[in-house]
């Protein structure tokens, strides 16, 4: 800190900079070399040279502000000033600006010309008009998007997140296990408190999408990269990367239909199709180059026996997956569907197709996955599969 008079005179503040930047530009008449961001690999530029000068929150102007766009146009008359700003958005007048050259425009920059553009693309209708509420009086109210939807503001605050993790002392048993939202550190040494902040975010995010049911979630953030060493595509997919989604669905709607039977266990074979070569990943292989192996019949009679042994019932649920709908293809050849239901069905085991009970007779397919892009179902698709499976075994049951 300056100790007396002497000492201040080896200080400046933003103020200082601006005045002295004004004092320059007047000093050398414009011809003041400037490097501008992105420009020619930080190259100088003469000032007098620009043609456009592009102001953003013109409303945040001040004084010392127009003091430097009057010099620079003093020595450049033909520099074309063109500003932007929502005087709505006027909140900075505590830091020097002034508004009065946002309503009084005309009157710095002569024979310019003005735009007025009132309508919102960014905001649902219920939004808009809350703020044409707030702002009553103040100027001409928002236009709403033609065709545009109600949308409201949640706030969540990060730190009414709670992680509930069972090697935790504090962990809750008859709660979620939120492990699965814990990332790994690609890189570097582990930072603990960056880590359980963005596995928040996740937890938030993931919850907010499940309670939506919306088929399309957009995600802003400030930047690119996000503490522990990630960067947001690392986030987005494993918000993607659902594993369990659909058994704590399914569980939800048994419990609240009250259906007149239990389910002991729930044996998922992920890994069948994989291992019989009837899994290509990205690639759509001719269907003529699959065969259902004796494998396959072994599984499903071991699974059946296993069921059996403890008085269940093995039900086989067709899960179709995202190529399905985004190629053209023949629904009972590709991937061997017909004969892999009719060599389950040879086992009196029930089918449930999920392709004939929720996806063919669906307008938008692909709307029931995440961000209409392939993965796992979205919360959507959940439900409606978990519906159609309770009513399948319902109606054998009875």
């Amino acid at each position: 800190m300056p100790r007396n008079n002497v000492d201040m005179k080896h200080y400046i503040d933003f103020d200082d900079l601006l005045i002295r930047t004004s004092q320059e530009i007047e000093k050398q008449n414009g011809e003041c070399p400037v490097n501008l961001a992105g420009h020619g690999k930080g190259l100088p530029v003469i000032l007098n040279s620009l043609r456009y000068l592009l102001i953003d929150e013109f409303q945040d102007y001040s004084e010392l502000f127009h003091t430097i766009v009057s010099s620079m146009k003093k020595s450049n008359p033909s520099l074309c000033v063109i500003a932007v700003g929502d005087d709505w958005q006027a909140i900075n007048s505590f830091a020097g600006s002034n508004l009065n050259y946002f309503t009084h425009f005309e009157n710095y920059f002569p024979e310019a010309k003005e735009y007025e553009l009132l309508t919102n693309y960014r905001s649902g209708k219920e939004i808009i008009e809350f703020g044409n509420n707030v702002m009553d009086g103040y100027g001409t109210p928002v236009a709403v998007q033609p065709n545009q939807g109600n949308s409201s503001i949640e706030l969540n605050f990060i730190d009414d997140i709670w992680l509930n993790i069972p090697q935790n002392t504090n962990a809750d048993p008859d709660r979620r296990d939120d492990t699965q939202f814990l990332f790994n550190k690609p890189h570097g040494e582990p930072d603990m408190g960056s880590r359980i902040l963005v596995s928040q975010y996740l937890s938030a995010c993931h919850d907010i999408i499940i309670e939506s049911g919306e088929s399309s979630v957009l995600i802003l953030s400030r930047g690119n990269f996000l503490p522990f060493g990630l960067t947001l595509n690392d986030f987005s997919q494993k918000l993607i990367d659902r594993q369990n989604e659909i058994d704590k669905i399914l569980r939800q709607y048994l419990a609240i239909e009250k259906t007149n039977f239990s389910i002991v266990e729930w044996m998922l074979l992920g890994k069948v199709r994989e291992l019989l070569g009837l899994y290509f990943g990205s690639t759509i292989k001719s269907v003529a180059t699959v065969d259902v192996s004796q494998l396959f019949s072994r599984t499903i009679n071991e699974a059946k026996n296993r069921v059996k042994k403890w008085n269940g019932r093995l039900y086989f649920v067709y899960l179709p997956e995202y190529a399905r709908y985004t190629t053209k293809v023949d629904h009972n050849l590709f991937r061997k569907k017909s004969k892999v239901i009719d060599l389950v069905r040879s086992f009196n085991i029930p089918v449930i197709d999920i392709h004939k009970e929720v996806f063919i007779e669906h307008d938008d397919p692909i709307s029931m996955f995440p961000l209409r892009i392939n993965g796992h179902y979205n919360s959507k698709g959940y439900a409606n599969i978990a519906k159609a499976i309770a009513l399948n075994i319902k109606n054998y049951e009875d």
